[in-house]
């Protein structure tokens, strides 16, 4: 999705206005902004459409595989988990959006709070497979 500066600007303010920071990245052509701790990527694209992005890049500890990013996507259906090239964690969310329309504020207010419960329940899955983790190593030991 390629996005000019001039097409960012409503969304850009919009989130503003919902009192995000909100950066557009002329380079990658999306809105760069922090939501729930996490940084994250805004991409506004042809055919009224927002996707929000979050990656993150998993330590060895994070007890993160493709068995819990299934179980995460089984588990919410609103949002989708994945593993990319390099095994880091990457959650996406889509939706329909038109920053023109009259009631854009409400809607992106109401997309928005959808997300930032998605990024909760991210970190909440990351903080499970650990625990899990540590479960199985201490009953492991001796």
């Amino acid at each position: 999705m390629s996005l000019t500066n001039e097409e960012a600007a409503p969304l850009v303010n919009l989130l503003q206005d919902l009192g995000y920071k909100a950066l557009f990245n002329l380079k990658n052509s999306c809105i760069q902004s922090r939501m729930s701790g996490l940084d994250i990527l805004v991409f506004y694209g042809p055919n009224k459409s927002i996707q929000f992005f979050c990656g993150m890049t998993l330590d060895e500890n994070a007890a993160f595989g493709l068995e819990e990013v299934n179980a995460a996507n089984r588990k919410f259906r609103f949002a989708k988990f994945y593993l990319d090239d390099e095994n880091d964690l990457a959650l996406e969310m889509d939706s329909l959006f038109d920053a023109s329309r009259e009631g854009a504020r409400e809607d992106l207010s109401a997309i928005v709070l959808l997300w930032e419960g998605s990024l909760g329940l991210m970190k909440e899955e990351l903080t499970a497979a650990r625990q899990r983790d540590r479960k199985s190593a201490d009953a492991a030991k001796p």
